[in-house]
């Protein structure tokens, strides 16, 4: 579980694919679907990964042998790196599997000198009590970003901070190509 994989739903396996669509619906707060058939979800993740960053993002996922542990969702700008969701297995939860994911990819915006890292989080969730564990909180009112997205909010850090308040971690080694900014 040390490796956080780029995943590509039309290299993937219908079984993986559908299991990436699982985790998907946990972040956006689905948890009634029944599983849908392989094209289906295909198409989905495709319009997901289109309307979140088209070619500027990517699926990454945590596997523990053949299970996938955790998802999330990012799109690379040359100025940004937006987390589009982000889900842990249940099963795995309260590992610190979330937080490394991030303190990964904000170390590779550092790299890329990228000086925001933000998301729309659920207000008293969870993950945005993570989020602002790692010094993430919410944009000032003229963000552009501040848009109405229902129960969703903008949070935003640089990705220093999130280094700085993460220690010692050791971040995951990284598996596949992740896109360039615009």
């Amino acid at each position: 579980m040390d490796i956080l994989e780029v995943y590509r739903p039309e290299v993937g396996l219908p079984d993986e694919n559908l299991r990436v669509q699982q985790l998907l619906d946990m972040a956006r707060g689905i948890h009634d679907r029944l599983p849908q058939p392989p094209d289906e979800v295909f198409r989905e993740l495709g319009h997901y990964a289109q309307y979140n960053g088209d070619a500027h993002s990517t699926f990454h996922v945590v596997r523990d042998r053949e299970s996938f542990v955790a998802l999330t969702h990012t799109a690379w700008f040359d100025t940004s790196l937006q987390f589009n969701a982000l889900a842990v297995n249940p099963e795995y939860r309260g590992r610190g599997i979330a937080h490394r994911i991030i303190y990964t990819l904000a170390r590779i915006a550092i790299e890329r000198d990228i000086n925001d890292v933000w998301v729309y989080a659920m207000r008293n969730s969870h993950a945005s009590k993570v989020y602002a564990r790692l010094g993430m909180s919410g944009v000032p009112a003229d963000d552009e970003r501040q848009v109405s997205h229902g129960r969703y909010y903008p949070m935003s850090a640089s990705p220093h901070v999130i280094i700085t308040r993460s220690g010692g971690m050791i971040p995951y080694e990284i598996m596949g190509e992740l896109p360039q900014g615009v």
